[in-house]
Order: structure tokens, then sequence, then C-alpha cells
């Protein structure tokens, strides 16, 4: 098994999260442990010790959520090393919409069985497409 594969069938859902004073380490459900320096997201390291020890999971248990501290971090962030972008401070969430999205995300419907009508007019090219259309709608 290539080593592709098995990142691709690792469960990096969110079992639990340990808050220092500097580090935030993440335990994933496949057993790893995720720390990184606290320093890279302002709003953790700014937030009072009630505030960050005031977590939810989210997003389908890929996220983790601070309601007190408006922060949103995701799994795969975390392991891809992504830190906040200067200044996100001052902007607002995105509470981890795309995994949601994920989670919840529904089959796409089959595509309706009645085609567009088609125009015919008596120009000779249209006659040829006509014939086309005909004999592919036979076969």
């Amino acid at each position: 098994m290539s080593s592709s594969a098995n990142v691709d069938m690792a469960d990096i859902r969110v079992r639990d999260v340990i808050l220092s004073e500097d580090e935030l380490s993440v335990a994933l459900m496949d057993g790893r442990t995720i720390t990184v320096p606290l320093a890279w997201y302002t709003r953790l390291a700014n937030g009072a010790p009630l505030q960050r020890a005031n977590w939810q999971v989210s997003g389908g248990s890929y996220c983790i959520h601070w309601p007190d501290l408006d922060e949103d971090l995701d799994t795969e962030g975390l392991l891809t090393g992504r830190r906040a972008p200067i200044g996100s401070e001052n902007l607002r969430s995105p509470c981890c919409r795309s995994y949601l999205a994920r989670a919840n995300a529904s089959p796409t419907p089959a595509p309706t069985s009645n085609p567009p009508p088609i125009r015919f007019s008596n120009r000779p090219r249209d006659r040829i497409s006509r014939r086309i259309r005909a004999a592919s709608n036979a076969q």
C-alpha cells in the first residue's frame, strides 16, 4: 500500500484538545497527536484560559470551535502547518463550513430525462444536423 493511500484512509477527526500556556495539542481518532505553537493563532494566544478551555468539536468532527473567541481550526490545516493569516484576529471565523458541507452532502441528483427541444430550420447546415441528431436518437 502506498503512503498516499495511508493518508487518504487516516481518520483525522478530532478526539481531544489540550491547551498549555504556549502550545495547542490535538489528538486525532487515528492515534496521532498534532502539537503546534499557540502563537500561530493570535485569538487563542490572546484569549483567557477559561475562554481557551471552552472549545467544541464541529464540522463533522474535523474542526475545533472556540465560541468565546470566535476561532475555528480544522485538522487538515493543522496537519499541513497552516497558520492564521496576519491580521486575522480582526476577521470573523468561517466555522469550518466546508467540512460541515462535506459531512452533510447529499448525492448529486440524476439529470432529468427530458432533453431541451430541438429547433429546426430549412438551411442546408441545419438539415444535415437534423439527420445526425435523428440517427443518434434512433440508436
